[in-house]
């Protein structure tokens, strides 16, 4: 019975708990389309944008994110930059025809790396 125990407790140890993977939208003005407790959004300035995971995704998180539509003058967006790490993601996204940091909606899905 013991070892079985044991067995059982060791299998539990090996199949740690991870979190489970987020995904939202997010609007220009870096509001949450969808409010969700397992996220919120920093948006310091134009075009940046910052998911901070309420529960950390270890040992890191992989994140896509997915601009659409065009911004005021017309220009579609580019993910100039992307920063990845297990308590948060963060972008900048420019204007492809002017090259200047623009404010964009995007959606987003954030998983856990497996290691």
């Amino acid at each position: 019975m013991r070892l079985i125990a044991l067995a059982a407790f060791a299998g539990l140890l090996a199949n740690a708990v991870q979190a489970d993977p987020i995904s939202g939208r997010v609007e220009r003005d870096g509001s949450v389309a969808v409010p969700s407790p397992l996220y919120s959004v920093i948006h310091p300035s134009a075009g940046h944008y910052t998911i901070k995971f309420a529960t950390p995704m270890e040992p890191s998180a992989s994140c896509l994110f997915f601009p659409f539509g065009t911004n005021r003058r017309g220009y579609v967006a580019t993910v100039v930059k992307e920063t990845e790490s297990s308590t948060d993601c963060s972008i900048a996204l420019k204007s492809l025809g002017r090259g200047s940091f623009h404010n964009y909606p995007f959606s987003f899905i954030a998983v856990p790396m497996s290691n």
